[in-house]
């Protein structure tokens, strides 16, 4: 029974966090106003989380969490001989980020470095795309594959569908006449 009283607790901790942050800023956002909304005492919170940023790390560690799942899901299939890549991804990723698209875009605000959001999805994506090309980690074509996720992210976001191929192919076209 406790278990299930913490869960609760925290799932509230992380809805109230995540509903501040629409309209305070981060740095604005206070334990004290959390606790209030929560109906909860300083004790509490801080048997969840150390600290703002703690709390930040953890509601961002969630929809990491499904992103790395998804990847792990298709470095899984990435061998069986229909296992369309792009497909898959785009399929997949659409449906996380339109599903926590407001989510996503308010955690992306928050500055927490090498913690924060897009760095976690930097690193992600580099370990997806080292695995599935085989190359290190500071190959240039992973550098140029993490921006095209990144990209595909920011896109996704804003038009609630993924780039199709083609999109992408002809982008690509134009970005190589740059160099010719």
């Amino acid at each position: 029974m406790a278990d299930h009283r913490y869960q609760r607790t925290d799932n509230d901790i992380k809805r109230v966090f995540l509903a501040s942050l629409q309209t305070t800023a981060f740095d604005q956002v206070s334990i004290t106003q959390l606790t209030k909304s929560c109906l909860i005492d300083r004790s509490t919170f801080y048997a969840h989380y150390d600290s703002l940023y703690t709390l930040a790390q953890a509601v961002i560690t969630d929809v990491i969490s499904d992103l790395q799942s998804t990847l792990k899901t298709s470095l899984m299939k990435q061998h069986e001989p229909e296992f369309n890549h792009y497909q898959y991804f785009r399929d997949s990723l659409v449906r996380l980020f339109n599903d926590n698209a407001a989510k996503i875009i308010l955690l992306r605000q928050i500055n927490l470095g090498q913690n924060s959001f897009d760095a976690q999805c930097r690193r992600l994506f580099s370990d997806y795309y080292t695995q599935v090309f085989h190359l290190s980690a500071d190959n240039f074509t992973i550098y140029l594959l993490v921006n095209l996720a990144m990209s595909d992210f920011d896109y996704i976001l804003q038009h609630q569908r993924a780039p199709e191929l083609a999109e992408i192919r002809s982008g690509l076209k134009g970005i190589e006449q740059i160099f010719n």
